[in-house]
């Protein structure tokens, strides 16, 4: 993935973080990241591999809010049964 100015405003906004929070988390300065999403700079290597990580999580986790909905619908019709692995399998596709 090519990693943009917009894609990684979108993303520390996703995350709802500030340019310090996301500049922790990619080891440099806050300046940086206002550099970055203005274009003014190109994410590094080691900006683009800690990026791909944070997107990764990020998606694991809507991923998973999605499906807990499902999951206590199928708990409240099943009452206190336990969910079945191809039920999980049903959330997870």
């Amino acid at each position: 993935m090519e990693w943009t100015n917009a894609k990684i405003k979108n993303l520390r906004r996703r995350m709802g973080w500030s340019y310090a929070d996301l500049a922790r988390r990619l080891s440099c300065k806050k300046e940086e990241i206002l550099a970055l999403e203005s274009g003014n700079m190109k994410a590094s290597k080691e900006h683009i591999d800690q990026l791909e990580i944070i997107l990764s999580q990020c998606e694991e986790s809507t991923a998973a809010k999605q499906s807990q909905p499902q999951a206590e619908s199928i708990m409240k019709t099943n009452g206190l049964g336990q969910i079945t692995k191809s039920e999980i399998a049903d959330i997870k596709s």
